[in-house]
């Protein structure tokens, strides 16, 4: 009995282990999407678009504003946000780097979604 618990232990342990590793070369995008007068934006559409790829991952804003997508690839990427009420925003050129979370703050402008607002030259992404 006590040899079964502690295979069973060895292999959960395995498992664990295999899957941080797994994960040891991907980067994170986390932050907070604003409105014109500084208020957070719940409910937002986030979406990390790999320009080498085309692989697109999605979050959505909590009640907060914030947004955190998890899992990407070393790359270059354009960030898009859309909410009813405002201009869909895209931030291109944001760098994600293996194992390091970057901040991408956004603020949204107001205006229709079919409107669309794109920035090329921002300033760095903050680690």
């Amino acid at each position: 009995m006590l040899l079964r618990y502690a295979s069973l232990i060895l292999v959960l342990a395995a498992v664990s282990v295999g899957s941080l590793f797994g994960q040891a070369g991907r980067g994170t995008l986390r932050g907070t999407i604003l409105d014109p007068s500084g208020a957070v934006v719940a409910g937002a559409r986030v979406s990390a678009v790999n320009e080498a790829t085309g692989v697109r991952s999605l979050s959505t804003t909590t009640t907060v504003g914030s947004y955190n997508i998890p899992d990407l690839l070393p790359g270059t990427y354009i960030v898009e946000v859309e909410q009813q009420g405002f201009k869909k925003l895209l931030r291109q050129n944001v760098r994600v780097n293996a194992s390091v979370i970057s901040a991408v703050d956004l603020t949204l402008e107001l205006g229709a979604t079919t409107e669309t607002v794109t920035v090329t030259a921002a300033p760095p992404v903050l680690e």
